[in-house]
């Protein structure tokens, strides 16, 4: 039986198609809501609750979910469009006591107290025909603690499961993988993605029906017969879902030659054959004949979006002198407390919140403990046209004239670099549309714990664009 909760207030709106709603209810937790009267249709709400209970069935880290009740007459502040009274979705916000992250550096992967999840959410999407994985990070243990710090990720988001609101499933299960793809480690044959593939084919029937039940009947608009017809489909497909992952696997996962140490390569590192010097692949036989095998091979489109993504294009050259505007530092960790809204902060490492213009820029560097090491996570976003798509914009880091690292943004507008600390160091981003470039000079950072709060006056930095 699922958990019911009744709304108190709405706190922020979501990112996402589905325009969803942070929500405070009666239990004291967040909840982020999705409405009956979404975008997307109430159906989805049906698919988050059957995903739900299918993850929770193959002891998948999700977060704990609920029926949100909204009361006739009820009115959520801030919420720009009230949603109608009765039952709604809700997914457990684990932020209420501890910052929430979209994205973990590979750096701290190691640190990562359940990396399993993600093979094993690869039997799950397969499944359910899942095309949009998505996940959440967060850290566990006391902030107070000198061990270093853990983390846990949650698997979120399961609107676009069962063909979205069609309730059916493609014949080709579609690309659908995490977008960090060392997160999945090397995969070369079935048997790893055990125990899960086992537990799919062997799914009782009434775990099925168990989810089925627990659905309000207008989430699916009195569909009965739909419903069960996706109570078949979902029954039959548990065991096709070897052949489907084996398909999977022959169209994004290349051998290599056995005598190769190690003997297959992580689907992250294959693109990494076309920056081989001739020279040095015809001095390895086993390289050789694998990179001749792969030249004969159509390299599929998804492969060719990640070697770009990993390797983006040279940025062009940022120019000096010209106007100049003013980049205004809204919030710095080591300096003020964190105001209402912004995300938690943790005591190791920095965080700071800027604006230029019509632009935000939230800012995250977590240093290594160990080494002059870091890693910066940020998001560039548009306060003016929140709705705007922000993917491909080109980020660099600098030190004069020398790019020290670059990558470009997610459709969200999310970044991510590792780089070594130095002196002078500067963050540029490339904005669309022709517009100028903001630079924002880094702090160097180290592994320990960040000062003591105090309070200091606003200030703006002049940058140059």
């Amino acid at each position: 039986m699922n958990k019911l909760v009744k709304a108190r207030r709405a706190i922020r709106q979501m990112r996402g198609r589905s325009q969803a709603w942070l929500v405070e209810a009666d239990d004291g937790y967040q909840y982020v809501v999705k409405f009956r009267d979404n975008p997307l249709g109430p159906r989805i709400l049906a698919n988050e609750l059957i995903c739900a209970s299918l993850l929770d069935y193959l002891e998948i880290a999700s977060p704990p979910v609920a029926l949100v009740q909204i009361e006739p007459g009820l009115t959520l502040e801030t919420c720009s469009q009230q949603p109608a009274p009765g039952l709604h979705f809700g997914s457990r916000h684990p932020g209420t006591a501890c910052a929430v992250f979209d994205i973990l550096p590979d750096a701290c992967l190691h640190k990562l107290d359940n990396l399993a999840a993600f093979r094993a959410a690869i039997v799950f999407d397969c499944w359910v025909a899942n095309p949009n994985r998505q996940a959440v990070f967060y850290p566990t243990g006391s902030s107070e603690s000198v061990q270093p710090r853990r983390w846990a990720a949650r698997m979120i988001d399961h609107s676009d499961a069962f063909g979205l609101g069609q309730w059916e499933f493609p014949e080709r299960w579609a690309w659908g993988a995490y977008r960090r793809r060392k997160v999945y480690g090397f995969i070369s044959k079935l048997a790893d993605f055990q125990p899960w593939l086992d537990r799919v084919a062997f799914a009782p029937e009434d775990v099925i029906d168990r989810a089925m039940r627990s659905i309000p009947e207008d989430w699916f608009e009195g569909d009965h017969n739909g419903l069960e017809q996706l109570r078949v489909l979902i029954y039959r497909r548990r065991l096709q879902v070897p052949a489907l992952l084996a398909d999977y696997m022959d169209r994004f996962l290349v051998p290599t030659n056995e005598q190769c140490a190690p003997n297959h390569f992580p689907i992250s590192d294959i693109h990494l054959l076309d920056r081989l010097r001739p020279e040095k692949v015809k001095s390895n036989p086993p390289i050789a004949d694998m990179y001749q095998g792969m030249e004969a091979r159509r390299v599929p489109e998804e492969l060719t979006q990640l070697a770009r993504a990993v390797f983006p294009p040279r940025v062009p050259t940022v120019r000096r002198g010209g106007r100049q505007i003013r980049l205004e530092l809204l919030y710095d960790s080591f300096l003020v407390p964190a105001p209402a809204g912004l995300r938690a902060t943790w005591q190791v490492g920095w965080q700071g919140l800027y604006r230029a213009g019509e632009w935000s820029v939230d800012l995250r560097i977590e240093p290594e403990l160990i080494s002059a090491k870091a890693a910066i996570i940020g998001q560039i976003t548009s306060h003016v046209r929140p709705d705007s798509d922000m993917a491909k914009i080109p980020v660099s880091l600098r030190s004069g004239q020398q790019v020290i690292a670059e990558t470009v943004s997610n459709r969200f507008g999310e970044f991510q670099m590792e780089y070594k600390q130095q002196a002078r160091l500067k963050l540029c981003i490339h904005l669309p549309g022709g517009s100028p470039a903001i630079k924002v000079p880094l702090k160097r950072v180290t592994g320990e714990a960040a000062p003591s709060a105090r309070r200091a006056p606003r200030r703006r930095l002049s940058v140059r664009l």
